[in-house]
C-alpha cells in the first residue's frame, strides 16, 4: 500500500463474505475491563491494581506494522504508574507484576514501549512523564534491557496525567528494521532493531496489547483501540462479490474515494466496492492530527469457474474410481480432509471437493456406492422324513442383496414338504448367482401300540412290533424288544429309527386292583350325632345294605350294615354292627408333675375319657404370664421345659379348650387351672 505522507492511517477493508467489522476481539486479565467504544480500563484509581488487554490474533513481524490508538493516564498529577505497549509470546492470559513493574515486568522474551507517569530514580526514570523502549520485561533504563530513551512524553515535558486522550502511533518496518514511537502527533523515539531475530529468537508471530499497574499511588488508566486495527492492504474477491472498504476516522469526517464508479458512495468512511476487474482504490482524508493523508488498497478480482469431478458411480467387486482435479487450481480440499488433486476412490460415500482459483471457489459432489456380485448357498438338511418337512435357509453375501427362491418367495427361510430340486437366485447391479439342492423324502412306518388301557392285577398286554430289519426299535426304558408283554403300569414309548428319521408311539398302561373293604366290625355312633362312614374304596361300586354310595352318613342308626364293593377286577364284602349310645367327653389334668427323671409323673397332659374329641388346644404359662408351651394335639405332653431348659420349680398356669360329642351334640369345654412343678 502506497502512503504519501507520514501521519497516514492504515486502510481497513472487509469483504462482504468475511467476518463483521467488529469481529476481532480482545482478552482482558486482572483488573482490566471493557468500558465500551473499544476502550479498556486497565486500572481503577486504587492502589495495587494490575491489568492487561491482548489482541486475539498475533501480528506478523515480517510485515509492515502501523498501529494507532489512544491512551488516557487519568487526572491525578501525582498518580502512577503508567501504561506499556507490549509484544510477547506468553499468550492472551499473560499478566505481569504490579506497581513499578507497570504490569510489564515478568514477560520474557518481550518488547515494551513504556509510557511512565511516575519517577523511580533508581530505574533511571526522568522526573517528567516519559517514554522508553525496553525488552524482556525490564523497566530499568540503566540496564542492558533498555533499548531507547527515556525521553519526555511531551516535547515540552508537560504533565500527561490530565484526563486527555493522547493519540499514539507504533511503526515497524521489517525491511529497514526501523521502529518508531509517535506520541500526541510527534515522533518521540525511534531505533533500528530486528524484532524477530534480536528479541524473539527467530519467531515471526507474537501477541500484542497493553499492560498497566498501580502500587502505592494510582490513577485511572485507559487504552482505546480500533476494531480491525490490523488488516491487509490487499483484498481478493471473486467476480460478482462485493467488499466493504473502511478508512480510519478522519478529523472532519470527510473522505474522497477514487475511482468512484464501482463504489456505493465515494464520500463515506465505509463504501462498498463491486469491481468486475482488479482495481486499486485511493482515499484522501485528514488524520487525527489534522494532517492530510492518502491511502490505497488493491482489490484483486478472480474469475468464477465450474468444477466437474465425474459422475456418481457404482463400484463392483473392489473396483476403484480415479478422480483427477485440474492442477491449475490454487488449492483443493476434500470433505474428508484430503487436499489431493489426484485421488483413487474405493470406498462408498459422498465425496465433496472444493477448488479455489484466487478468491473464487466451486464445489462438486460425487456419490460412490460399492457392492459385490452376490454369492448364494442353501443351508439346511436336504433330506426330510415322510410326513415331516425340512427347513432350508438362504445364505447370501454380501448382506442385504435381494434374492428369490424358485417358488417366487423372497423369505430367508423356506419349509419344504416334497422332494425335488430347489433353486435360489440372488442378483444386484453387479451380477447374479444361483445355487441348487436336491431334496429327498425318507419314508418310515409308524409304530402302533394301541389305545391306552387298564389291566387287572396279574393280566398282561401283548405288543407286536415291526419285523423290518432296516428299522431300529428302542423303548423308553432302554429295551429293544420287537415283541413284548406289558404287565406293569406306566407310560411306554417306542421309537422307530431309520437314519435321521424317527417315528414314535406311546401307550399308557394302568393296573386295576380288586376292591378291599377295611371297615371295623363294630362301630359306635353317638345318639343325635351325624357321622360319615367311609368305605375307603376309590375304584368300583359300593353298596350299603343294597344302596349304592361311596360313603354312608349315619344318624341315629343302630343295627347290621352289609357292605359290598366290586369292579371288573373283583369284589369284597363284610358286615358292620353299629351301636347307638349316649356319648360323653371328659378330660382330666394332674395338678403337679415331678421333673426328677424317675420316669414317674414326668410330663403334663390330659387323661382322656371321650368317645369323640373334635378339637383341642392347651397353653401353659409361667407365673409372669409368659407362654412357655402350646399344642393342638391331645397326645402331646409338656415335659416341664422351655427351649430345652428346665422351668423354675413352683406354680404355673394352664388353659385348655376342647370340643367333644356329649349326648349327640358337640360341646365346648374351657378350663383355667394351675400346675405345680416339683422335683
Amino acid at each position: 500500500m502506497f502512503r504519501s505522507y507520514y501521519p497516514l492511517i492504515w486502510l481497513m477493508v472487509c469483504a462482504s463474505f468475511a467476518m463483521p467489522l467488529n469481529a476481532q476481539s480482545y482478552y482482558t486479565n486482572g483488573t482490566a475491563t471493557s468500558i465500551g467504544n473499544s476502550c479498556y480500563q486497565l486500572t481503577r484509581a486504587a492502589n495495587n491494581q494490575n491489568g492487561s488487554v491482548w489482541y486475539a490474533d498475533k501480528i506478523d513481524l515480517t510485515k509492515d506494522l502501523d498501529l494507532e490508538f489512544t491512551l488516557n493516564f487519568g487526572s491525578k498529577d501525582d498518580g502512577a504508574d503508567g501504561i506499556v505497549f507490549v509484544m510477547q509470546t506468553v499468550g492472551t492470559s499473560a499478566l505481569g507484576n504490579n506497581g513499578g513493574g507497570i504490569g510489564f515486568e515478568g514477560f520474557s522474551p518481550s518488547l515494551g514501549v513504556e509510557f511512565d507517569t511516575y519517577q523511580n530514580t533508581e530505574m533511571g526514570d526522568l522526573s517528567a512523564d516519559h517514554i522508553g523502549i525496553l525488552k524482556h520485561g525490564s523497566i530499568n533504563h540503566n540496564s542492558n534491557n533498555s533499548i531507547a530513551g527515556p525521553i519526555s512524553a511531551s516535547p515540552s515535558s508537560a504533565n500527561i496525567e490530565d484526563n486527555k486522550n493522547y493519540p499514539v502511533r507504533i511503526v515497524y518496518r521489517p525491511g529497514s528494521h526501523l521502529f518508531q514511537v509517535w506520541f500526541d502527533c510527534s515522533l518521540r523515539l525511534q531505533t533500528t532493531i530486528n524484532l524477530s531475530k534480536d528479541i524473539f529468537s527467530g519467531k515471526t508471530e507474537v501477541f500484542w496489547g497493553f499492560t498497566s499497574a498501580t502500587g502505592g499511588r494510582n490513577n485511572i488508566q485507559i487504552a482505546c483501540l480500533s476494531d480491525n486495527i490490523i488488516i491487509s492492504d490487499t483484498l481478493s474477491i471473486c467476480k460478482g462479490q462485493s467488499v466493504k472498504l473502511s478508512a480510519r476516522p478522519s478529523k472532519n469526517n470527510a473522505y474522497t474515494w477514487t475511482p468512484s464508479s464501482t463504489l456505493s458512495n465515494a464520500g463515506v468512511q465505509n463504501p462498498v466496492a463491486s469491481p468486475q476487474t482488479t482495481t486499486r482504490y485511493m482515499v484522501e482524508a485528514r488524520d487525527v492530527c489534522d494532517k492530510p493523508f492518502v491511502d490505497t488498497v488493491l482489490v484483486e478480482v478472480s474469475e468464477p469457474f465450474s468444477l466437474d469431478i465425474g459422475e456418481d458411480s457404482l463400484l463392483c467387486d473392489g473396483a476403484s474410481y480415479p478422480v483427477v482435479v485440474p492442477s491449475d487450481f490454487d488449492k483443493v480440499q476434500w470433505s474428508d480432509g484430503f487436499g489431493l488433486y489426484n485421488r483413487t476412490l474405493k470406498n462408498a460415500g459422498t465425496y465433496r471437493v472444493t477448488a479455489w482459483r484466487g478468491e473464487c471457489s466451486n464445489s462438486d459432489t460425487l456419490v460412490i456406492t460399492t457392492n459385490q456380485t452376490p454369492q448364494v448357498s442353501i443351508q439346511g438338511n436336504p433330506k426330510f422324513c415322510s410326513g415331516d418337512s425340512t427347513l432350508l435357509l438362504a445364505e447370501v453375501k454380501p448382506d442385504g442383496q435381494s434374492f428369490q427362491w424358485d417358488n417366487g418367495s423372497s423369505l430367508a427361510q423356506r419349509i419344504v414338504k416334497s422332494w425335488g430340486p430347489i433353486v435360489l437366485t440372488a442378483s444386484n447391479q453387479c451380477g447374479s448367482h444361483s445355487a441348487q439342492v436336491m431334496v429327498e423324502e425318507i419314508f418310515i412306518e409308524k409304530p402302533d401300540l394301541g389305545e391306552d388301557t387298564m389291566l387287572c392285577e396279574g393280566e398282561a398286554l401283548s405288543i407286536q412290533l415291526t419285523s423290518d430289519p432296516s428299522i431300529d426299535v428302542k423303548w423308553n426304558d432302554g429295551r429293544d424288544d420287537r415283541n413284548r408283554m406289558l404287565t406293569d403300569d406306566g407310560t411306554y414309548e417306542v421309537r422307530y429309527s431309520k437314519g435321521a428319521c424317527h417315528s414314535e408311539d406311546t401307550i399308557t398302561v394302568g393296573i386295576r386292583y380288586a376292591p378291599v373293604l377295611n371297615l371295623p366290625a363294630e362301630y359306635l355312633l353317638c345318639r343325635g350325632f351325624r357321622k360319615t362312614m367311609e368305605s375307603g374304596v376309590s375304584d368300583g361300586i359300593v353298596t350299603w345294605n343294597g344302596l349304592p354310595s361311596r360313603n354312608l352318613e349315619l344318624y341315629n342308626f343302630e343295627g347290621l350294615l352289609t357292605v359290598r364293593a366290586e369292579n371288573p377286577c373283583g369284589a369284597d364284602s363284610m358286615d358292620v354292627i353299629v351301636s347307638l349310645e349316649e356319648c360323653y367327653c371328659d378330660l382330666y389334668f394332674p395338678n403337679a408333675i415331678t421333673v426328677n427323671r424317675d420316669d414317674l409323673n414326668e410330663t403334663f397332659g390330659p387323661q382322656i375319657n371321650c368317645q369323640y374329641l373334635l378339637d383341642y388346644e392347651l397353653f401353659v404359662y409361667d407365673r409372669w404370664g409368659e407362654q412357655i408351651f402350646a399344642t393342638t394335639s391331645s397326645e402331646e405332653r409338656w415335659d416341664g421345659k422351655i427351649v430345652g431348659n428346665d422351668v423354675p420349680l413352683g406354680l404355673h398356669f394352664f388353659v385348655v379348650r376342647y370340643t367333644g360329642i356329649v349326648n349327640g351334640y358337640p360341646k365346648k369345654h374351657e378350663q383355667y387351672d394351675t400346675i405345680t412343678v416339683l422335683r
